[in-house]
């Protein structure tokens, strides 16, 4: 039994001995395999990172000129659009103009229309003046209503067959509650009532003309006929202005309705006046104007 265990403890100790040689003999193969195994995987590595590295630069080349492509098309693009969107504005544009054009050439204009208005007005004023034909005779039937300018004509003529209703300095409201209810208790088949008012108040031409023109109709209906008198020419004086005449002259004549305007004023233009102190008239121009009158009777 001790034999055998010499044996084994002989053969044990051989054996580790061998193993030990073994051992320090051994070449470490495992340690040069890895090495190589990490040089080639290195390798590969570095391979790999460049090919993905041209790669991802022949994909930012790609997409760079893919980019580079689009924003050209789309630059065409725009560009076209814009040009498309000029040239229906500016089509758009011409079709404006040509319509304005053609209503322009259909439609009257504002200066046809003033002008058309101007000859309508100057028709309708000429339907209403009556013609002068100077005549001392007075026709019969004539009223004579008026201010002072009618007091010193109707001395001028020493009453001349008419009837007078006039005082000196009188205006709108004389003319209203006076003269007109005076005219109308007299007026008959066949009178010829001639209004001479308004150089003492030319600002209220309206009113006057809108009551002539109520109580011509009445006296129209009776079988008579009403005339008014311009405002005669003025020179400086305390009451009223030459503008201020016209004015009032423009106003009556193209507000009168049913009414004959006699224009002395235009008539005096031409035929001549002497004024005495800028409102009044001396002898010979109180003639003439009462023969103007009586001849447009």
């Amino acid at each position: 039994m001790k034999r055998k265990l010499i044996v084994c403890a002989l053969v044990l100790t051989m054996t580790m001995c061998t193993i030990v040689a073994c051992g320090e003999n051994t070449v470490p193969i495992e340690s040069e395999t890895s090495s190589e195994e990490t040089t080639v995987i290195e390798t590969d590595t570095q391979d790999i990172m460049q090919a993905e590295s041209e790669t991802v630069a022949t994909m930012t080349e790609e997409e760079s000129m893919t980019s580079e492509t689009e924003s050209e098309s789309m630059d065409e693009t725009v560009s076209r659009g814009v040009s498309e969107a000029d040239n229906t504005m500016e089509m758009s544009k011409a079709e404006e103009v040509k319509k304005t054009d053609d209503n322009a050439s259909t439609q009257p204009t504002a200066q046809d229309a003033v002008a058309q208005n101007d000859t309508h007005q100057s028709a309708a004023m000429q339907e209403n003046v009556a013609p002068i034909t100077p005549n001392v005779a007075a026709p019969a039937g004539v009223i004579m209503i008026g201010d002072s300018r009618c007091v010193q004509m109707c001395e001028s003529v020493a009453g001349g067959g008419c009837t007078w209703i006039c005082e000196n300095g009188k205006q709108y409201d004389w003319f209203e509650q006076t003269a007109i209810p005076r005219a109308d208790a007299v007026v008959g088949k066949g009178s010829k009532v001639v209004i001479c008012m308004g150089v003492n108040d030319t600002g209220h031409a309206a009113k006057y003309a809108a009551m002539v023109n109520a109580y011509a109709a009445a006296w129209a209906a009776r079988g008579a006929r009403t005339y008014f008198v311009s405002v005669n020419p003025v020179w400086e004086n305390p009451y009223t202005t030459e503008e201020s005449v016209q004015s009032f002259n423009a106003t009556m004549v193209g507000s009168l309705v049913g009414v004959k305007y006699i224009d002395t004023h235009s008539y005096l233009q031409t035929a001549g006046f002497k004024l005495v102190d800028g409102l009044h008239y001396d002898n010979d121009t109180n003639l003439k104007i009462y023969a103007a009158i009586m001849g447009s009777l």
